[in-house]
């Protein structure tokens, strides 16, 4: 697998974990609350 596709699966995975928004232009990954959330603790 290749880094593209490998990019592809995991901004799904944060999509259905409600971690980046689906309405996202292609190339930006837009944070949900929760997502934010996640980011400040860690």
């Amino acid at each position: 697998m290749n880094w593209t596709n490998s990019v592809r699966f995991e901004r799904a995975n944060m999509v259905d974990a409600g971690l980046l928004r689906p309405d996202s232009p292609q190339g930006i990954g837009d944070l949900t609350e929760e997502g934010r959330k996640q980011h400040k603790a860690s």
